[in-house]
């Protein structure tokens, strides 16, 4: 087993202040340390809290600072995230619903993440062998000014 904990915080869009901090951890040392020598690990404040698999834990880590937050009375539409989130943690954000159904979590991408996600799908059209060599060869270096267009329109 390897190390790995990961954070969430959601800092307060208006003053900056972070309100909540999840953390999930799928190690201990003394758990790993007594699981080598083959003993019983004694009487500890253990830190392993995270036994799923590592591609989930993102999900339920925001999602549990929102349920977190919910208890506070705090509305969602003043949170923003450190890091903006992925499809996985949308969608375990829309199932979880902390918010009841009258306020929904949307997902708001920032322009960097629109177009590198715009420009690798362009990409991958070029490496697409079902279509002519000489149209995709022209979408080769149409991408940069393609790119260009789309980033002046966002």
């Amino acid at each position: 087993m390897y190390h790995f904990c990961f954070q969430a915080s959601i800092v307060g869009f208006k003053i900056g202040n972070v309100l909540h901090i999840g953390v999930r951890n799928r190690y201990c040392s003394i758990c790993a340390s007594c699981q080598n020598a083959k003993q019983t690990p004694p009487s500890h404040m253990c830190f392993l809290d995270w036994k799923k698999s590592a591609t989930s834990i993102e999900a339920d880590t925001i999602a549990g600072n929102y349920l977190a937050l919910n208890t506070t009375n705090l509305s969602a539409r003043y949170f923003l995230f450190v890091k903006w989130f992925t499809t996985p943690v949308h969608r375990k954000l829309l199932e979880t619903m902390p918010y009841g159904l009258n306020l929904m979590v949307e997902k708001v991408e920032c322009k960097n993440h629109v177009l590198r996600n715009y420009c690798h799908k362009l990409t991958d059209l070029t490496k697409n062998t079902k279509f002519p060599v000489t149209s995709r060869n022209l979408l080769k270096q149409q991408i940069p000014r393609f790119r260009t267009t789309v980033d002046k329109a966002i």
